[in-house]
């Protein structure tokens, strides 16, 4: 937080003493924050470092609003030099998820994602980090607008191991000016486990009866094993003081190479296009589009 010296007189020389003041390792922030895909919500975070043990930080956040959000964090680092660790992460994150086809939309779904994840991490410059990590995904879907004839519902349960690498060079974290950021990783997603009914409309009536989805059915929504990809860059390059241009690249796909009669493009993974910034899972930002 602060360091201050004094200087002496030591045999015919100097000697100087130094005082350092180290900044509270527990602290809390509290923020107000509107934006257009989450509106209006209150954010709080807690942040520790030397939380159960030496050379750790913890982190935890909760985003109050109409898409309740949560994340903890726990990250132990191995070694003096804190260039490597072990991490683990809790996620969960409520947010709606609209069916398009062409410009019509057919439906939408309230979305409950939960994650565990597990994760060793090695920076190997003050500016990037690279790891591998296993996760476990628990994904809910539920029906709040019936716009097509059938809709589904039910949850999925899948495993996920990950490679990614981050990149940041910017020159500050707000209104940056120069530098680049990249994010990067590549998953294997397996061991899915999917449990979903057919929510059918009556033509005439207009009534809704509830199914249990066939196994032909869930295995054609949800591939058992696929491969999945996903970069988002940002480079910043300076005009003047006040002007700045910048160039953004972002690509996710998936990939089923085990099963080539199984498409692994579903609702239940695909990719969601828009937004300036990512703000939940499988989004690729994208100006000009909503989120």
């Amino acid at each position: 937080k602060k360091v201050s010296y004094e200087l002496f007189d030591y045999n015919g020389g100097s000697r100087i003493k130094l005082t350092a003041q180290e900044n509270a390792p527990t602290f809390f922030n509290a923020a107000l924050n509107y934006n257009s895909y989450a509106k209006a919500a209150l954010i709080l975070n807690v942040t520790a470092r030397n939380f159960l043990g030496r050379n750790t930080r913890f982190s935890s956040t909760i985003n109050i609003a109409d898409m309740f959000r949560f994340k903890s964090e726990y990250f132990k680092y191995l070694g003096s030099a804190k260039t490597h660790g072990l991490g683990i992460k809790f996620s969960y994150d409520g947010n709606e998820l609209p069916i398009f086809e062409g410009e019509n939309q057919l439906a939408q779904y309230a979305q409950k994602y939960t994650a565990i994840d597990i994760k060793y991490q090695i920076a190997t410059l003050t500016v990037n980090t690279a790891g591998a990590g296993i996760m476990r995904e628990y994904i809910v879907f539920t029906p709040s607008i019936f716009g097509a004839r059938n809709n589904y519902d039910g949850s999925l349960i899948q495993d996920r191991v990950y490679l990614d690498f981050n990149l940041n060079t910017l020159d500050r974290h707000y209104y940056s000016r120069k530098g680049s950021k990249i994010n990067m990783s590549l998953g294997y997603l397996f061991n899915n486990s999917p449990s979903f009914n057919i929510i059918s409309r009556d033509t005439f009536s207009g009534n809704l009866t509830t199914n249990k989805m066939t196994q032909t059915l869930e295995d054609s929504l949800v591939a058992s094993k696929y491969l999945q990809f996903k970069l988002i860059s940002n480079r910043f390059f300076p005009i003047n003081k006040r002007t700045t241009i910048l160039f953004g690249f972002s690509s996710g796909f998936t990939l089923n190479p085990f099963e080539h009669n199984s498409d692994a493009s579903s609702i239940y993974n695909n990719f969601m296009l828009g937004g300036l910034i990512p703000n939940f899972r499988n989004q690729i930002p994208f100006i000009g589009l909503s989120d």
